[in-house]
């Protein structure tokens, strides 16, 4: 929730990848980027819009706002600090089982998310690292180690459920879209001491590693499946046609209106390594 993936750099990239086109005006749409987590913490949610193609900024913040993360029993304001940012003026967590949503209200719009339901994340049962030889770009003759984090957690076999894993080395987190590792429980269901590999993320020696483990509802699975297909891919020979990827938003003032982003609940377990010899 610390690190933001601006939706805004998304759309510039995919509206303006073609040469001698007329560009059409571009529109000035409602980005909401922020997720409800089950830790005592002040929560925060970013607001901005898109800009033109020729802006030097890929995005500008929404600071006029009223939002609110809601539920049947409870009601957060959140206030805004700085740079689009908003957030709640108290600590407060999520309650499993219990549905949220966030409400906007800006100008003539009220912008809500589909309600969401806090589940209960598995624990994540130990953290560990491995590693794989390849030749040094340095030097070809000699070879280097490269060190990469392995996780381990047990499914919940009673339903059907979708997580996403986010990692940081020393504290800086992996936070580019290739970066995007979610997973479902289709051939995991139910079973304990899940071995994860993540070779796609790559340490060093004395490195700490820290592991994030998040519960996500499928509709954010599929929101986070999307953006990265579409991020990743474009500019390949095999990639996906452009599309804008929506989220769970809604003006219910003008349902016509486009809203960029999403709003979701996690729950969310951790664990950290230092990569000794």
């Amino acid at each position: 929730m610390k690190k933001y993936l601006h939706i805004g750099v998304f759309l510039t990239v995919i509206f303006g990848c073609s040469d001698d086109i007329d560009l059409p005006v571009a529109q000035e749409i409602l980005v909401v980027e922020g997720w409800l987590t089950d830790q005592d913490t002040i929560q925060q949610v970013r607001l901005s819009r898109t800009v033109s193609f020729e802006s030097e900024n890929s995005s500008t913040a929404v600071s006029n706002a009223t939002v609110q993360i809601r539920s049947n029993l409870e009601n957060y304001e959140l206030t805004h600090v700085k740079n689009g940012v908003y957030q709640s003026m108290v600590e407060f967590a999520g309650i499993p089982e219990r549905s949220y949503w966030i409400e906007i209200r800006l100008e003539d719009q009220t912008i809500t998310s589909n309600k969401e339901i806090m589940r209960t994340v598995p624990t994540l049962d130990s953290v560990y690292f491995n590693f794989f030889r390849r030749q040094s770009e340095l030097n070809p003759q000699l070879e280097e180690l490269v060190y990469y984090p392995v996780g381990y957690f047990s499914d919940n076999g009673e339903e059907q459920n979708f997580y996403r894993w986010k990692f940081k080395r020393n504290e800086e987190p992996f936070a580019e879209p290739e970066d995007i590792f979610i997973q479902e429980d289709r051939f995991l269901n139910g079973l304990d001491s899940i071995k994860n590999e993540f070779t796609a993320f790559e340490y060093e020696l004395n490195d700490t590693i820290s592991i994030e483990l998040q519960e996500i509802s499928f509709e954010a699975y599929n929101y986070l499946r999307l953006l990265r297909l579409q991020t990743t891919s474009l500019g390949t020979r095999s990639g996906t046609t452009p599309s804008v990827v929506r989220g769970n938003l809604v003006d219910s003032s003008n349902p016509s209106n486009l809203i960029l982003g999403y709003f979701g609940v996690i729950s969310t377990t951790s664990g950290n390594r230092i990569i000794n010899p």
